[in-house]
């Protein structure tokens, strides 16, 4: 059974010399396929193909006779293979050369069809490989959708990439920026080279475990910068499977630098502060219990200019204080579209995959149905030739049966006995 809507995508290629066979094929094509275009030789067809990846458009499938004046088929399709090495080509011949079956095996032919072609066949053989095709496409897709999530994410978020060993593969800017190290000092060495010696060992055999089994591993981890300095990150690391979904080809990393450093400083902060208020009281009480020493009290006249300093330091650390809030709502509210893209981008990649599981059973029940067909077809054709073999028997005894009757009038006519004469079913028609 044919997917008609499949065909109907298509824009084939049709190259033939044999006039009358192009025309009568053209016609059927063309209520099958989107756009069929036509030449006449070898040569024409392959200008046909390159003129229209020149001008931004592709051919899906390309039908061609071998023998052709100018150019034959082979050498166009090794032409045509420069272009675009994955098109499909349905070679057609009317003759069995085994030398074209080599030069075809080659240059991976989809399908070799002996003339009169078998168009059933053929369709057969375009829909199948082009269905593997659309379905390749269409996961390109979602993975092009989901590049362009993480080209998104990595504008806010520190991201990278690593092979199976933990090398790092691809770091962005905000990663260099925040670790102090460049693309050339990173690329290559393990990632471990940002872990902070204070993250416990069980912490990194989890995420391994994880990771390697297939699974999104998160978690916040300390890490150490290339000038020692330390900051915290909220991770997700992902394992990147390849196009058949079998085995993993690689790790994405993506963090968010958490408040948590921010959180020590404020506390430091007010500690200070505390310890001032502290230290202020302890001054006071000390003004009260030397109020008879006149002369010490004059060395702390100055207590007042410290005042001032402490107060104008309580603003400006209040006025950080602020800011630090503020900048924490903004990573906050990145944080949660970064997240939501994170989650559509799972989300498309799911339904990609659940979509190719789809095509491929519909493709698989196409098949059966195809040979259920097929199957029908050549029980019926054995069916018409054993009726055929019978009438052949008939007319022979029919033939024989006129003979004998010719014979027996003739040996009355000797005797001179004349009978009514009688006439075959051939003289009917002739009369």
């Amino acid at each position: 059974m044919f997917d008609s809507k499949l065909l109907e995508q298509l824009r084939v290629l049709y190259v033939e010399d044999d006039i009358s066979i192009r025309n009568s094929l053209t016609a059927l094509f063309s209520k099958l396929f989107a756009e069929v275009l036509t030449a006449s030789d070898g040569e024409e067809g392959y200008q046909v193909c390159k003129s229209e990846y020149e001008n931004g458009n592709t051919i899906d499938v390309v039908i061609s006779d071998i023998t052709m004046p100018n150019m034959d088929g082979i050498e166009m399709l090794k032409l045509i293979k420069q272009i675009d090495q994955n098109i499909p080509f349905v070679l057609t011949t009317a003759y069995s050369d085994v030398q074209y079956f080599k030069e075809a095996i080659k240059l991976n032919v989809t399908h070799y069809a002996i003339k009169p072609i078998n168009i059933k066949e053929v369709m057969v053989h375009i829909q199948e490989i082009c269905a593997v095709k659309f379905q390749e496409k269409a996961i390109i897709n979602k993975q092009k959708e989901l590049e362009e999530y993480l080209n998104a994410i990595g504008q806010v978020a520190l991201i990278s990439k690593t092979d199976l060993e933990g090398n790092i593969t691809y770091v962005n800017e905000i990663f260099c920026e925040i670790s102090g190290y460049t693309q050339d000092e990173l690329i290559g060495k393990p990632h471990s080279i940002v872990r902070h010696p204070e993250t416990s060992q069980k912490t990194f055999e989890e995420l391994w475990k994880t990771i390697q089994s297939g699974n999104i591993w998160k978690n916040k981890l300390k890490n150490l910068s290339k000038e020692g300095t330390s900051y915290y990150v909220n991770s997700t690391i992902i394992p990147i499977l390849d196009k058949y979904n079998d085995e993993i080809i690689e790790y994405i990393s993506i963090r968010f630098l958490t408040t948590q450093e921010e959180e020590e400083k404020r506390r430091f902060k007010k500690q200070v502060i505390k310890n001032m208020g502290g230290m202020k009281k302890d001054f006071s009480d000390l003004k009260k219990e030397n109020e008879t020493l006149k002369e010490k009290i004059k060395f702390f006249s100055h207590i007042d200019l410290i005042k001032n300093q402490l107060d104008t330091e309580k603003k400006r650390n209040d006025k950080f204080l602020s800011q630090i809030k503020h900048y924490e709502k903004e990573i906050q509210t990145i944080k949660d579209r970064s997240e939501h893209l994170i989650v559509e981008g799972k989300k498309r990649l799911n339904e990609a995959l659940k979509e190719k599981k789809e095509y491929k059973k519909k493709f698989e029940a196409m098949l059966k149905k195809n040979e259920q067909l097929e199957n029908l077809l050549e029980e019926r054709e054995a069916t018409i030739n054993r009726q055929e073999g019978i009438i052949v028997q008939k007319n022979k005894r029919v033939k024989n049966l006129f003979d004998v009757i010719d014979y027996r009038e003739g040996q009355l006519t000797k005797l001179g006995i004349r009978l009514e004469p009688h006439k075959r079913e051939d003289d009917e028609k002739e009369d």
